[in-house]
């Protein structure tokens, strides 16, 4: 195999890894917080449901160009924000969304994804029951205001996460960008041409 045919599988392969990250699932809700950060929250759902591990990795993956990950609530403000505008529209029974926090660490010691100081709790029941560890928007009935909740990620996952996308630039990994850079030449000459939210250069 030639060296172009090489990178050509080569590229093909690491998008389809890309493309396999954003598959099969379906975005609920995308509001930016104008007023506020400045973030952008996406509301995404799946066909069935998803580990804390694989929503962490899944958001920090999700955006290209800018630094995402598995959404951090500090302030009160955004709380009543996210709860209002991206979760009550979709409210349902028990698990709104994973969010991004553990305490897996140490129990009790709550810390986001971010390192973000964890000073700020909504209404939440936090009660370890069967080592919960991980944090999750929650209903407990029909009446009750959605609030935070600690669960088992093996017993009872969440098939929605909750994204946030932030206003800093993603700095790609260089294994990855000598790849498609190197690849774009080929492609091109083949007519194969990425979608912009893929790969822009």
């Amino acid at each position: 195999m030639g060296k172009a045919n090489w990178l050509f599988m080569l590229s093909i392969i690491v998008i389809a890894q890309l493309n396999a990250t954003f598959a099969g699932y379906t975005e609920l809700k995308r509001i930016t917080w104008a007023e506020g950060n400045g973030h952008t929250y996406v509301l995404v759902q799946f066909p069935t449901s998803v580990t804390w591990d694989f929503s962490r990795q899944f958001s920090e993956d999700f955006d290209l160009e800018k630094e995402s990950y598995l959404a951090t609530i500090t302030t009160d403000n955004e709380w009543l924000m996210v709860r209002d505008l991206v979760l009550e529209p979709h409210r349902r029974e028990l698990d709104q969304a994973w969010l991004g926090a553990t305490d897996r660490e140490n129990e009790g010691q709550w810390k986001w994804v971010t390192g973000e100081v964890f000073s700020f709790s909504s209404p939440a029941t936090f009660d370890n029951l069967d080592n919960e560890d991980y944090l999750v928007a929650w209903r407990f009935g029909p009446a009750d205001p959605l609030q935070w909740n600690d669960i088992n990620d093996s017993r009872n996952q969440s098939n929605r996460v909750l994204v946030e996308i932030s206003n800093t630039a993603k700095v790609p990994e260089p294994s990855t960008t000598c790849v498609l850079l190197l690849a774009i030449p080929t492609l091109t000459r083949r007519r194969i041409f990425l979608p912009k939210r893929d790969l822009e250069i």
